[in-house]
């Protein structure tokens, strides 16, 4: 049989689609982490220094009485703090995403699929999603998250024309300050409209892609394809390069709820930044747990086909125990003592498969996956806390 099913593109073409033309900026695809570094300090670091000039050349730094500058604007600060992060965390992602992916054709039991004679439906369906990554470059998802980026900036412009209207208060960025105003624009412009926009974009169709492809593979043939090893090193039927995927998609896109932590800060807990917050873990718990319950299912279907045929070897060689027992010849003696054996061996084979993982996380992941939630939690009643007393 031919096991050599082309996946390749899922792997370093993944990001090169996906991620374009951000990973040009960035320098996403080179595998040099000093490079990333580089690149981050020039396109993110240097423009707020820019912002800096700007406002101290208007004297809007700070601003005395109630109106809000740069450095006074715990937002802008926010926002600088967490676009960079948002670019250095990548490349981990990166790495680990494109590890999922890579293993995806090792996670395939060929030997079932060749049992079930599904090799053609197995291959015709990763060419469907090679051609869906080749189409996500210029995918209409991808546009519509930048046109949703863009009218965000649209509308922060229109508010900060007269912000004491809306904000009660002027602000550095107001059109009272043009050079403050048009240099923010700009900003948010490349970030909210850019960069932010694709970087969503990607982690949602990596989530998708992960989901779609173990969901089909678990629905081939009466007992899905996927391979699950029991005594696997990692603990989780040897596909924790899954799980370990899902957790930095999670700790990557964390940076982004900084936003609603800085908008309570300022806002207080209002009941929409309260509606937003929970929208928000719920989103975190999507990310983390849907791609991996289409894992778990196919691990769970795995594990009934492994202790399913181990209890029908089992309960045939129990039946030829016992007509054994009903026959007192020397040879049936032999015979008795070699099916005992095979039957301690199935019983230890059984008691192994019953172990066998349902869900391709342990306890660490978990720990990890809920140490983002507490945090976010945290973060976000005291900065309301803090933010009420100041």
């Amino acid at each position: 049989m031919n096991t050599a099913i082309d996946i390749s593109v899922m792997d370093d073409e993944l990001c090169k689609t996906v991620l374009w033309p951000l990973n040009k900026f960035f320098g996403l695809n080179k595998g040099c982490y000093v490079s990333v570094l580089w690149r981050c300090f020039l396109f993110l670091g240097i423009p707020p220094l820019i912002l800096i000039a700007v406002s101290w050349h208007e004297q809007t730094l700070f601003i005395e009485g109630a109106d809000v500058g740069l450095l006074e604007h715990f937002g802008f600060l926010v926002f600088f703090i967490i676009h960079g992060l948002l670019i250095l965390l990548l490349p981990r992602t990166i790495d680990k995403c494109s590890n999922a992916f890579k293993h995806v054709n090792g996670t395939i039991d060929y030997f079932e699929v060749q049992e079930q004679k599904v090799e053609g439906e197995v291959e015709a369906f990763f060419n469907r999603i090679n051609k869906f990554i080749n189409l996500a470059k210029y995918s209409k998802i991808k546009l519509l998250a930048i046109f949703v980026g863009v009218i965000s900036v649209i509308y922060n412009a229109f508010n900060t024309i007269a912000p004491e209207k809306v904000y009660h208060h002027g602000v550095w960025d107001g059109l009272d300050h043009i050079g403050g105003y048009i240099a923010a624009k700009i900003y948010l412009l490349f970030t909210w409209g850019f960069i932010l926009p694709i970087i969503i974009y990607a982690f949602f169709v990596s989530c998708i892609l992960i989901f779609y492809i173990y969901s089909h593979l678990s629905k081939i043939g009466p007992s899905g394809v996927v391979l699950v090893r029991p005594l696997s090193p990692d603990k989780v039927g040897g596909l924790k390069h899954i799980n370990e995927a899902m957790i930095s998609i999670v700790i990557n896109i964390f940076p982004l709820g900084l936003f609603t932590v800085a908008l309570i800060f300022v806002h207080g807990l209002t009941l929409p930044l309260i509606v937003w917050t929970t929208g928000w873990i719920v989103l975190l718990c999507g990310i983390f747990f849907l791609p991996l319950s289409s894992v778990h299912v196919a691990m769970s279907k795995r594990k009934q086909l492994i202790v399913g045929e181990i209890e029908d070897k089992f309960n045939r060689l129990n039946d030829k125990l016992r007509q054994m027992l009903r026959d007192d010849s020397s040879k049936e003696d032999i015979r008795l003592a070699e099916t005992l054996k095979s039957m301690e061996q199935l019983h230890t084979a059984y008691r192994i498969a019953e172990k066998m993982p349902i869900w391709p996380f342990d306890f660490s992941s978990l720990a990890k996956f809920s140490s983002v939630l507490i945090v976010h939690m945290v973060l976000t009643v005291v900065s309301g806390l803090v933010g009420k007393i100041l």
